[in-house]
């Protein structure tokens, strides 16, 4: 049993993101282990929004916002999510995303069920493959469904590596507003200078 909880550590902004968003500040890595099973958690607040768009929400806060700054519509966000290694290559995913949009209430937004496949095995420095999709239902009334799709790829050398999280989205559903896919990515480079100490980078964006 693998218990862990990640403090999020970006570069880069998460700009203008839809509700739902698959796989919001998560690199998802292509290893998978028969029989492990890991839960994690993921928290994120959000500050830096234009005067306007807090004058739009009713979001009367003063001070540390300034007009040219584009930044999310999420005030605070939160994932708890739950994975399975059902075999060696296949591996379950469920996830419990609540956030509070900027203006509005705290309240869960939506849920998330995904499945990955590992197709090329990493061990140790090389190359590491696999392919997952997720389908996020919306909670909120007014929200569409979202499916997203694409490969996971890790690059290893030495105490590096590199993790690339490309992912292509629709939105699905009555009440969809997008009339082709979407795209959001997101990468992380690590490096490992001690036995237990490593330092990283992740950088998000659609």
């Amino acid at each position: 049993l693998l218990v862990a909880g990640s403090a999020l550590a970006t570069a880069g902004l998460a700009i203008g993101m839809s509700k739902p968003a698959l796989a919001e500040f998560e690199i998802q890595e292509s290893q998978v282990e028969k029989g492990e099973l890991e839960f994690e958690y993921r928290g994120a607040v959000h500050w830096g929004f234009p005067k306007t768009e807090k004058e739009d929400a009713g979001d009367d806060e003063e001070g540390g916002a300034l007009e040219e700054e584009d930044e999310g519509p999420l005030r605070q966000s939160h994932d708890f999510e739950m994975q399975y290694g059902i075999t060696e290559r296949w591996l379950f995913s469920t996830t419990l995303t609540a956030d509070q949009p900027l203006g509005e209430n705290f309240n869960v937004s939506s849920v998330e069920l995904g499945l990955q496949y590992e197709i090329i095995q990493r061990e140790g420095n090389g190359i590491g493959l696999a392919f997952q999709t997720e389908y996020g239902f919306g909670t909120r009334v007014g929200d569409p469904d979202e499916f997203g799709f694409g490969p996971i790829l890790e690059l290893a050398t030495g105490k590096l590596l590199i993790t690339l999280n490309p992912v292509f989205t629709d939105q699905v559903g009555e009440n969809a507003t997008t009339d082709g896919l979407g795209f959001e990515y997101g990468w992380r480079a690590e490096y490992d200078f001690a036995k237990h100490w490593g330092l990283g980078v992740e950088m998000f964006g659609e």
